[in-house]
């Protein structure tokens, strides 16, 4: 790994100029150490150099706790070491410990059991030689001792570790430890036993003097000294604080004196030869352990690194080789890895490199977590600190451990605001907030910084290994890299007199702050001197001197920028600021690592004009880092991958018909600027903005290529809502796609292979998810219309219906429908990536935690947002937020998002697949049945339960009471001028249909025709009706109608009595209603008494009428504008059409319900949204909150809890 990353990463030396780059690879792969003559197979102090620096990154992070930076670092700075001389046996020279400690534990603990070996050995002969052949034992001796040295020198790791040891050793006992111009006869005895061993190391008579088998004590007793000496010592975080006080000091060194005379009395009586008679002597002597202790020293500041390097080098460690323990640094740390040995361009010194810019737009999004937002609770009691520290509670206790050495010498009233502040950014950098997004891009001006220095530092040296990068290396990496945000809210924020608004600006203000070389971008009005308003684009950045934000450019533009969709116009009014030649485009959602960043001179050496045709995008893979906070982000985690990597990489090449998706794209910038921009702003048609920068590329015949040796991480949405807002955005962009002139001439200029790729990889995918759902429409109406006309019972006895190949192509379709296509390119993903079992486990589990629920309910969505916005147009954009969904979503904002979408679908279904039922033949075959409508009964039940099965808590029998009251109030309030979509049904219903305003007369003859199908149901069950006596007229339907006419009189009726008599006069209205009871019944009992009517009829009557009121209302909203104009028409079709909201509002309630009334349920459904540790804290959450009994308390306590907040 260190020499693929000296070769990749580094400038390339003068003698490597004229090797084949294959020739160089194969060597990195089978041969590391053979890469040119004068490369060491060592690891370079410039790769120790780098690794400490990310591991102090994972530090920073929280991502790997103290004692794991100890054991991950490597220690490069031991000059006393060079003057020792080498170990016996070994002539080559002593170098420094350029690997990691964690893979340096163990070595001396090998290395004593290797001495008690051969000492064991020893032991044998000596009992067997001693009265025979003393001169052939002494040699014998000497050969074994010989042989442990060179069993100890041939691993240049355990050489290294064990002269280490050695020598930190005899500095530790014979002089740190002690005070100077203080000779107590310990010291003494100390010095001559080192003395002895030193010589005995020498002579090769180190197994011949001492007995090697109590080596293992000695290492005991050692470590105990040692751990005293850290516990002891004053910058250590075991003990917790500070202390001046002189007892505390009497007390560590009696703790000293006592391990240390442990020592010295396990050497003398386990190594006997150490003594002589100088010290045998000294030995007898009573010991004065007041001298002693006032000789011992404790140990001064600076100090701690080189005892903890010697502790974690002589402790026996178990579990060295699973370091880093957290996931996401094992994660990274493989994919940097491995990346190293993937082909990739020579990087060129900083100086060398091609300078580039990147460019953030922001809106309105969270830039830091504000306190509130952090710690306050839900319903459940559940806060976002809560949540964060179940889902990464080894980040959370390193986080902890990190604040406790922060503040250790501070004050304990002061200690408070800097905890909070540390957990609001610690939350903060876990979501998908703006702080987030720069943290991983301010890594690209630390990179640079250090690989400047690394550049002017020559092979070998030491000067500048523990020193920062000068001003020079800076003002170096500050030409190259360019970062510029372009907030275009950032002067309305300042004004803002909404606290939450103004704190915006506040938090944005200190990220500058925190990095001066950081720029922000964005737009203010100026009223000019002919009362005109000005619109002028502005680049400010922080000042150090001033201590203020200051101005540096400031362009006046032609007019109000914000015409179009507002990220492309963001970005159009910021991209004049940026520099260099390549721009990369980074969203909100995004972060970046330093290890990353340091292959970012690669990168840009893709754009090199020698390399053949240079590309005009480049590409590069992404890492969905919130797949961990719940199943549906880990569905949406799971499908991303597969698109960012697989997919992407053969859009690339073989198919070479790759765009720009959005993604972390580095862009040519003086292409780019010259022919249009990065993306384009158009109203409505330019919804998906980033797209066109690909159509764009593609149309002027750029060059697009795709890299996988580098990666940027990626949000994705975590809560249902935003995922279906998200994708519904995305299904109406392709809509727009569709009809618009890129997409045209792309279809003309292509060749028929490229333009079957880029169908199917862009508007095409959503056409067919169209199809697929018109498929299943048409063949269950056709199904139910062959059954209602009497067509089946002809067919009925044939043997096709019992042919099982027939079944089979029949049930094709729930395949699609279920997701198994659209979970298949992550199957080979994760089997390509991670292995085959790993990704079948991880299917399987994906299975159980309903995934193809979602995919079914995402199917619907994607379907239904892309059909309406091709039939209609006028997409718009909607902001599905990004932060975490740990709150119950009401009824009443369900029922606004997905009623139109996928309840009125799937109820439906269920429609007709009681009709199907009740008047088909096939279903009195249950085989044939089951398997001709499983997939329809799937999918009608998942487009209803879905939102509710992935809602936090969303089958909480309380809160599902508590929604079907709001619901109803909802329903009944009537609308104002000042109500809301979410105060009033009535406000809600007709900003639904203010499409109809906006479509084209085909859009409403469209309309008309589709709606057209629900009187098909009608047309169909009349003629079945016992009341019909079989009678085949066209005036037998026509007399249908009726029924209908007279229930709409009848509702008139009573709803005008109670509109006039329900308030003051109430008897008048209770005299209306009976009479109508009255008149019903008797029109009944009528039919009952003349005609062949029954009262299963007037069931099937009801089943058959209610799609044609549907049917109705639909062509009544087409022709809103004129019915309007008749206030009594239309308020009576506002009426009926609230009665139908509820009765669709009951349908989707009563199912919940049922599942909220069942015990266990709940937690059931918790565990599979979330994960078990959250599943666990959310119970004892609710334990300490406790369920409230009625409404008003647990709308009073809420209330409570917010305003503490």
């Amino acid at each position: 790994m260190a020499c693929a990353l000296e070769t990749n990463l580094f400038p390339k030396e003068p003698d490597d100029a004229g090797k084949k780059r294959e020739g160089r690879w194969m060597m990195i792969r089978h041969g590391p150490g053979c890469l040119s003559r004068k490369r060491k197979p060592s690891p370079s102090i410039k790769f120790a150099y780098l690794w400490n620096y990310l591991v102090k990154c994972f530090r920073k992070e929280d991502l790997v706790s103290n004692e794991e930076v100890e054991l991950l670092s490597m220690d490069i700075d031991m000059e006393d070491l060079k003057r020792q001389p080498p170990m016996p046996s070994s002539n080559q020279v002593m170098e420094d410990l350029k690997t990691p400690r964690m893979l340096l534990s163990n070595q001396v603990i090998l290395a004593c059991q290797y001495a008690q070996h051969y000492g064991e050995k020893v032991e044998k002969m000596y009992r067997g030689w001693r009265e025979e052949s003393p001169q052939k034992m002494e040699d014998e001796c000497k050969r074994e001792t010989q042989r442990l040295w060179e069993k100890v020198n041939s691993d240049k790791n355990m050489s290294a570790v064990v002269r280490t040891a050695l020598v930190s050793l005899e500095s530790l006992l014979v002089k740190d430890i002690w005070e100077e111009k203080q000779e107590p006869n310990e010291k003494k005895q100390l010095t001559e036993m080192i003395k002895k061993i030193k010589r005995s190391f020498s002579n090769d008579k180190f197994l011949e003097e001492y007995d090697a088998r109590e080596l293992h004590q000695i290492l005991f007793l050692v470590n105990n000294l040692l751990k005293v000496l850290v516990i002891s010592h004053p910058e250590s975080h075991v003990q917790g604080r500070q202390s001046e006080e002189q007892g505390q000091a009497h007390e560590q060194r009696e703790e000293i004196m006592r391990a240390l005379l442990e020592l010295i009395k396990r050497l003398q009586w386990n190594f006997p030869s150490v003594r002589s008679a100088e010290l045998e002597t000294s030995a007898e002597l009573e010991t004065d352990y007041e001298a002693l202790i006032r000789a011992i020293r404790l140990p001064e500041k600076g100090s701690l690194r080189k005892l903890t390097m010697l502790k974690h080098l002589l402790e026996e460690k178990t579990t060295s080789l699973k370091l880093p323990r957290n996931s996401e640094a094992r994660r990274r740390l493989a994919f940097f890895s491995n990346s190293l040995f993937m082909k990739m361009p020579r990087a060129p010194s900083v100086k060398q490199m091609l300078p580039f810019s990147i460019l953030v737009p922001y809106n309105n999004e969270d830039v830091m977590f504000t306190t509130k937002q952090v710690l306050e609770r839900n319903e459940d009691g559940i806060a976002i600190q809560f949540y964060l520290r179940q889902i990464f509670p080894d980040e959370f206790k390193n986080m902890e451990e990190r604040l406790d050495e922060l503040t250790r010498e501070i004050k304990e009233d002061e200690k408070i605001p800097i905890r909070i502040e540390q957990n609001r950014r610690w939350a903060s950098y876990r979501g998908q907030t703006l702080a987030r997004t720069l943290r991983g891009m301010v890594y690209y001006q630390n990179a640079l910084e250090m690989l400047a220095c690394l550049d002017d530092m020559p092979d070998n040296s030491r000067e500048k290994f523990t020193a920062a990068p000068s001003e020079k290396h800076k003002a170096l990496a500050r030409s190259k890299f360019t970062l510029v945000v372009a907030c275009q809210n950032y002067q309305r924020q300042q004004k803002e007199t909404d606290p939450e608004q103004h704190g915006k600006a506040v938090e944005m203000d200190k990220l500058l702050k925190e990095n001066p070389f950081m720029r922000i971008a964005y737009v203010i009005s100026k009223l000019e001197d002919n009362r005109k308003k000005s619109y002028y684009s502005v680049l400010a950045k922080y000042d150090q001197n001033c201590q203020k934000i200051v101005k540096i450019y400031e362009i006046k533009l032609p007019g109000d920028f914000m015409l179009g969709e507002g990220k492309p116009e963001n970005q159009n009014q910021a991209i004049i600021f940026t520099r260099g030649e390549a721009l990369q485009a980074i969203d909100m959602n995004q972060e970046n690592y330093f290890e990353e960043a340091l292959k970012v001179r690669n990168l840009l050496e893709e754009f090199s004009p020698y390399k053949g045709k240079p590309p005009r995008v480049l590409g590069f893979r992404e890492h969905i880092f919130t797949g961990s906070v719940s199943s549906l982000a880990s569905f949406m985690s799971s499908q991303e991958t597969s698109f960012v990597t697989l997919i992407q990489r053969v859009l690339a090449k073989p198919l070479r018909i790759r765009m720009h998706y959005g993604h972390p794209d580095m862009f040519d910038r003086l292409w780019f600027l010259t022919r249009g921009g990065i993306g384009k702003a158009s109203k409505a048609i330019n919804l998906s903005e980033d797209i066109y920068a690909g159509f764009n590329c593609t149309l002027r015949r750029g060059h697009v290529i795709h890299r996988e040796y580098m990666q940027v991480g990626k949000g994705r949405d975590v809560g249902f809502n935003q995922i279906t807002r998200f994708e519904a955005k995305i299904s109406g962009g392709n809509a727009e796609q569709l009809i618009s002139r890129d997409v045209y001439r792309l279809g003309k200029r292509l060749d028929f292979f490229r333009m079957s790729s880029f169908y199917y990889t862009t508007v095409g995918f959503y056409f067919s998810s169209l199809l697929v759902v018109l498929a299943g429409y048409v063949f269950l109406w056709g199904r139910v219309y062959i059954a209602l006309s009497g067509v089946e019972d002809a067919i009925a006895a044939q043997s096709s219906f019992k042919n099982s190949a027939l079944e089979t192509v029949l049930n094709q379709q729930f395949v699609v429908q279920i997701g198994v296509f659209s979970s298949l390119p992550m199957l080979l993903e994760n089997s390509l990536e991670l292995g085959f079992t790993y990704a079948t486990g991880n299917f399987l589990i994906m299975q159980m935690q309903l995934c193809s629920v979602f995919y079914t309910f995402s199917l619907g969505t994607k379907a239904y947002y892309f059909g309406t916005t091709l039939l209609h147009g006028g997409a718009i954009y909607k902001a599905s937020g990004r932060s975490f969904v740990v709150k119950r979503e009401q009824f009443i904002t369900i029922f606004q998002q997905h009623s139109r979408s996928h309840f009125i679908k799937g109820i439906e279904l269920i429609i007709l697949l009681i009709t199907h039922e009740i008047y088909s033949k096939i279903s009195r075959n249950s085989t044939v049945y089951i398997t001709m409508t499983i997939a329809y009964w799937f999918l009608a039940f998942t487009w209803l339960l879905a939102p509710f099965i992935f809602n936090p808590s969303g089958f909480d029998w309380l809160q599902t009471v508590y929604d079907y009251e709001n619901f109803q109030e909802w329903l009944w309030r009537r609308g104002g001028a000042s109500s809301t979509a979410e105060e009033s049904w009535e406000v809600w219903w007709n900003e639904q249909q203010e499409y109809i305003h906006h479509t084209s007369i085909w859009g409403k003859m469209a309309e008309v025709v589709v709606s057209i199908r629900f009187f098909l149901i009608h047309y169909g069950t009349v003629y079945r009706l016992k009341i019909a006596a079989h009678n085949k007229s066209i005036l037998v339907y026509l007399v249908s109608w009726t029924f209908i006419v007279v229930s709409i009189v009848v509702y008139i009726v009573v709803a005008r009595a109670k509109e006039n008599y329900g308030k003051r006069k109430y008897s008048y209205y209770r005299t209306i209603q009976c009479c109508v009871i009255l008149f019903v019944c008797f029109v009944i009992g009528l039919l009952v008494g003349l005609t062949e009517f029954q009262f299963a009829d007037l069931f099937i009557s009801i089943l058959g009428f209610l799609p044609t009121g549907w049917g109705i209302l639909c062509m009544a909203a087409v022709a809103k504008p004129q019915l309007e104009r008749y206030n009594r028409v239309w308020g009576v079709v506002v009426d009926v059409a609230r009665l139908y909201e509820m009765a669709i509002g009951i349908i989707v309630l009563v199912p919940v319900g049922i599942l909220s009334w069942f015990p266990g349920f709940q937690h059931m459904q918790t565990r599979i949204l979330f994960n078990q540790a959250f599943s666990r804290g959310l119970q004892i959450s609710r334990l300490f909150t406790g369920k409230k009994v009625t409404k008003r308390t647990f709308l009073r306590d809420l209330a409570s809890r917010r305003k503490i907040a």
